[in-house]
């Protein structure tokens, strides 16, 4: 994941007319802020999650204009990735493998995260993407592989904590009965929410924005379990809904926009859209 000051961005488009267009204006975004650590872009087509990444910035990818030209979707989901600077070199390397990048994915299940799992002390506090590979996480990564499912555990692929909240939110659905018994957009809240109950418990804060989509079921949500003031303003949402659509983005990139609440959800049903 990404440092509190100048964070990772999202973006998610429904519906709206000119969905491509926003979606290059949040890539540019990336030409002026920190977020030049890489990319990823989904968007839903032929009933179909596709999804493309890399770990370098858009205006040095040359594929980057061939994928916006095969972008004929009304849904759109797109990151951008800043990692932390670190006196570490070879830890920082390891940070900028295209792995890390966003959205993560298995079989019709869309996930992407902007924000941290964090310990918080009364001087400091200390972000899992810098410091994962000290004791102070042993505990937390102990309970949390535990509870991933083997079959998502061998396909674990990079080191951020992103990856491991998708694969343990898979795991817990797969688990139990109760998630897929409900319409997908509850399933996936009730499910979530379990989720967050488990980092709570593992001891560990945490303040991030989320998008989860499993195929026509989409669900937004702002998290936190610290209301500390250095977070309130650093990992935001900006909503704009009308009836032309639905922009969802970590900074306001289309007026009017409104701020998500903390601690609140979206669903969408794209059945609902037409798509």
């Amino acid at each position: 994941m990404c440092i509190f000051n100048n964070m990772c961005q999202l973006f998610l488009s429904i519906k709206k007319e000119n969905g491509k267009q926003l979606l290059e204006k949040f890539v540019d975004k990336s030409k002026k802020g920190p977020f030049k650590d890489g990319y990823g872009i989904a968007w839903y087509q032929h009933d179909n999650w596709n999804v493309y990444k890399n770990n370098i910035q858009h205006i040095n990818d040359t594929k980057y204009n061939n994928v916006i030209e095969n972008i004929h979707s009304d849904v759109i989901i797109a990151h951008l990735r800043r990692v932390y600077d670190g006196p570490n070199k070879k830890e920082i390397l390891e940070e900028k493998r295209v792995e890390n990048n966003h959205p993560f994915y298995y079989n019709d299940w869309l996930f992407v995260l902007h924000g941290d799992v964090f310990l918080l002390d009364k001087h400091d506090y200390y972000i899992f993407q810098k410091h994962h590979n000290e004791d102070m996480f042993k505990d937390f990564l102990l309970k949390i592989m535990e509870n991933i499912l083997p079959k998502y555990r061998k396909l674990i692929k990079g080191k951020t904590d992103s990856e491991l909240i998708f694969y343990l939110f898979l795991s817990m659905w797969d688990n139990s009965s109760k998630y897929q018994k409900m319409d997908p957009q509850n399933g996936m809240f009730i499910c979530l929410i379990d989720v967050l109950d488990f980092l709570q418990k593992s001891g560990v804060n945490y303040s991030f924005n989320i998008i989860i989509a499993k195929g026509k079921s989409i669900l937004v949500s702002r998290n936190s379990n610290s209301n500390t003031v250095l977070l309130e303003n650093k990992i935001n949402l900006f909503v704009n809904k009308s009836e032309n659509g639905v922009v969802v983005c970590s900074s306001r990139l289309v007026t009017p926009s409104k701020k998500m609440k903390q601690n609140s959800f979206l669903l969408f049903n794209l059945n609902k859209y037409s798509i």
